[in-house]
């Protein structure tokens, strides 16, 4: 990880952050799962980490996220 920041200026963490929820997003918006079931899909063990995690990042909760794009 410390290679990972040296070459991106990020924590790896951060990255799969990143990655995890741009793909709850997607999922959000293109199926019908349950919010725990996309925290699940996308490597969150913790759906309150989650929804936490994807409000802080949206400003908006994942059901809030999932009725604005429809």
């Amino acid at each position: 990880s410390a290679q990972f920041k040296e070459a991106t200026q990020r924590k790896f963490s951060a990255f799969v952050n990143d990655v995890r929820l741009g793909r709850a997003r997607d999922l959000l918006g293109n199926t019908e799962l349950l919010a725990r079931e996309i925290a699940s899909a996308v490597g969150y063990t913790d759906t309150k980490y989650f929804m936490k995690l994807f409000k802080s990042r949206y400003g908006m909760t994942p059901t809030q996220y999932r009725d604005s794009s429809t």
